[in-house]
């Protein structure tokens, strides 16, 4: 589950009959299951990780590189994720998986948004407040 600072519960974009484009943009991302589930599968695991941490945190620009990093010596996952999509950037994407992920989390997280609208998921913070 994901809140903002003041309290107020979020809810997914996805599936709402008017969407920003960013968010259909992830939605083709997601179609696109070899590499969204890759991502996810991770995503959720560096999730898990984080809940056990004494003060659970999120920096998503960190996380998402770290996985950049991890996949860059592991994977194709760049080339492939520019030959399928040259128009879309991964770290933007995957900090919107990241926020979907959260959302449907069972634990209540805190979403606190980036102060520049471009990269409002893939520098924003999430935490566990106690």
């Amino acid at each position: 589950m994901l809140q903002d600072i003041n309290g107020k519960i979020l809810s997914s974009p996805l599936g709402k009959s008017h969407i920003e484009q960013h968010w259909k943009n992830y939605e083709r991302y997601e179609k696109e299951k070899i590499l969204s589930d890759l991502t996810k599968k991770r995503l959720t695991e560096l999730i898990e990780i984080k809940k056990t941490e004494t003060n659970p945190f999120i920096d998503s620009a960190v996380l998402i590189s770290e996985l950049f990093t991890e996949f860059g010596a592991k994977h194709q996952f760049h080339r492939k994720f520019n030959e399928i999509f040259p128009d879309l950037t991964s770290g933007s994407v995957l900090g919107m998986q990241l926020y979907i992920l959260l959302i449907e989390d069972s634990v209540q997280w805190i979403f606190h948004k980036s102060k520049k609208a471009d990269h409002l998921y893939s520098s924003s913070t999430y935490f566990i407040s106690k």
